[in-house]
């Protein structure tokens, strides 16, 4: 294997691997789940063993011959990665390859997560993207049919590829075209966290593989193996419920994703509007930051702490909160909220992360959130209260 940690559901491997011995592989592999989990380095580790010169069907690719080297520096000639990618009018680059369309300072991180990547499994690439460009299955059509292959296996490996299906609908109807009729020695592997967003069609032309959530122990193993501090491993092990790319991302953000705490409890519980301002200024830094792995965990702090003011108001529970440390605040905000609804709560903080990702007023929609909670604490029927005419 060419991922020391990496962790690989035993039934799936040998799936794959008793279908390559016995030359049965399907052309076009679906590998779907909850996000954060072990599909992208399977499919890397997949790419690898078909191309390995000294492959194991038992432990995979070998990991230290030209072509593992080549696979996981993302260098290898067989192997295509296709992913989400601003959409752009730019002319074709070649130096980009399939990422011809990113501007050179886009395309220059995009490598640097793609070497990352290729080091860690679990290393997550955000482009801020949400759609798989038309022309990019274009090229990779004409790459496929007209340039040779090495010895092994051509690999096309499509992350995220449930943006083939959105906006027109183009991508997915091109890289359908591929899967009816594909290339001699070439296997398809799309990556989906969301298997509901890819056409019934491409969905007929796939073998599904489907990978669960990682189990929590597995996952406090892992992050304890890399030297994690045992409290932050159990705290991150509770805020992102076995999902080992968050939970890493976070890790290295950890200092601030405390401060963000903080400031959302000063926010919403606060009557200051120097806090509402500090709420503001962060959603909005962090919006266009493009890190799209903290700005949902930013609202997911949130609904956080309401199931937390939730366990304690209904059920009186507290071995079971997520941020212990916080017992005393929470105390104190059931006696001055009595009649609160966190139920409402949490609904409004999902709404706001669909009108985000609209082309909706940040600053506004921020300070919505804050008005839309305070009623709900109070126990009064949600609405939006602040019109955005009203805003400005």
């Amino acid at each position: 294997m060419i991922y020391s940690d990496l962790v690989i559901p035993k039934s799936k491997w040998k799936y794959i691997s008793q279908a390559i011995k016995n030359n049965r592989l399907p052309h076009a592999l679906l590998l779907h789940g909850p996000i954060g989990n072990c599909k992208e380095g399977f499919a890397i580790e997949v790419a690898a063993l078909m191309n390995c010169k000294s492959p194991s069907n038992d432990n995979g690719a070998c990991g230290k011959c030209s072509s593992c080297l080549k696979v996981i520096s993302f260098q290898h000639p067989n192997i295509l990665l296709i992913h989400p990618m601003p959409s752009s009018d730019k002319s074709v680059s070649k130096d980009g390859g399939l990422f011809h369309n990113l501007t050179n300072s886009s395309l220059l991180q995009m490598r640097e997560m793609l070497e990352k990547k290729g080091i860690d499994p679990y290393a997550t690439i955000e482009l801020n993207a949400s759609t798989i460009p038309v022309k990019i299955i274009r090229e990779c059509r004409k790459d496929l049919y007209m340039s040779s292959v090495e010895s092994g296996w051509r690999i096309v490996l499509i992350f995220k590829a449930e943006f083939l299906c959105t906006g027109e609908m183009a991508s997915a109807n091109a890289i359908l075209k591929i899967l009816e009729e594909p290339p001699n020695n070439t296997l398809f592997i799309l990556i989906a966290d969301k298997k509901e967003m890819l056409l019934d069609t491409i969905l007929s032309r796939c073998q599904g593989l489907y990978f669960p959530v990682v189990d929590n122990a597995m996952m406090v193993a892992l992050l304890e193996e890399r030297g994690i501090a045992n409290d932050r491993v159990q705290l991150l092990s509770r805020i992102c419920f076995g999902d080992i790319e968050k939970a890493l991302v976070l890790n290295e953000h950890f200092q601030q994703i405390q401060n963000d705490v903080k400031i959302i409890l000063k926010a919403i519980f606060s009557e200051n509007p120097e806090f509402w301002k500090n709420y503001q200024y962060r959603i909005i830094d962090l919006k266009r930051s493009g890190l799209l792995t903290i700005f949902n965990c930013f609202f997911l702090l949130h609904s956080i702490i309401f199931k937390d003011l939730l366990l304690m108001q209904k059920m009186k529970k507290t071995s079971e909160l997520i941020f212990i440390k916080f017992q005393e605040n929470y105390i104190k905000i059931l006696e001055k909220y009595p009649n609160s609804d966190f139920h409402s709560c949490i609904d409004i903080i999902e709404s706001a992360l669909i009108d985000f990702d609209s082309n909706v007023n940040i600053s506004f929609n921020a300070l919505n959130i804050l008005l839309d909670i305070r009623s709900a604490l109070k126990g009064v029927e949600v609405h939006s209260i602040l019109n955005e005419a009203d805003y400005y």
